[in-house]
């Protein structure tokens, strides 16, 4: 096995993963991003601080996820801002999160892929 140089680790951990599924929720195509730490970090923080840490609002976190893991295929960009966060805790329930779902799934965040001991800094 090679070793890897600073530069191929730094791209490796740093460039995060796309796809593009068919949604027939939605009736197209959406494309996700890999959330970053930061972006994760962003959501949960935004949902304590929301509801609290006992009972984080978790329709806020999921919408935020959705935020910031749709992007537009040709710019990689999100297709979303901030602004439009509020829109997004206040709709389609069964849409959001299964958009949330494929973003948290890509990002390997799901609770499963948190707790399974291959992460201990997120295994609480």
């Amino acid at each position: 096995m090679k070793t890897l140089t600073r530069a191929q680790l730094l791209a490796a951990l740093t460039t995060l993963r796309t796809e593009t599924t068919e949604e027939p929720l939605l009736g197209g195509t959406v494309t996700y991003r890999e959330l970053s730490a930061a972006a994760r970090q962003q959501a949960n923080d935004a949902a304590v601080a929301a509801g609290g840490a006992g009972d984080p609002d978790n329709a806020l976190y999921r919408a935020i996820v959705v935020q910031l893991g749709v992007i537009d295929p040709a710019t990689h960009e999100p297709l979303l801002s901030g602004e439009d966060v509020e829109a997004l805790r206040n709709g389609r329930e069964r849409v959001i999160d299964r958009l949330a779902f494929q973003i948290l799934k890509l990002s390997e965040a799901l609770p499963a892929d948190l707790k399974s001991g291959d992460h201990p800094i997120d295994a609480g």
